[in-house]
């Protein structure tokens, strides 16, 4: 599933757990300028897929409207924490 927010993509992915807890999102955002890439997988079982990707859209979304204009225009960022409202200017995940 892929969505277009303010200047970013966003791809959103899910999966069935092997045991049958339900689905795990994970999404991916993009922006071309300046270089961005975030992407964080949610430790995190819903029922269904649509409700899985519903909230890593949501948490996606979230991080965007954060950072604000506040980041650096070369940071690449894996893995961040999602919480997190300002990063060093300096700071390479």
């Amino acid at each position: 599933m892929q969505h277009k927010y303010k200047s970013y993509n966003i791809v959103i992915t899910s999966w069935a757990n092997l045991n049958p807890d339900g689905f795990r999102p994970e999404y991916r955002i993009s922006m071309k300028a300046p270089s961005l890439s975030q992407s964080l997988k949610i430790n995190q079982t819903f029922p269904t897929r649509k409700e899985a990707e519903d909230y890593a859209l949501q948490v996606a979304k979230k991080w965007i409207d954060e950072r604000g204009s506040d980041h650096p225009s070369t940071l690449i960022e894996r893995g961040g924490d999602v919480s997190r409202k300002h990063l060093k200017k300096d700071s390479v995940f």
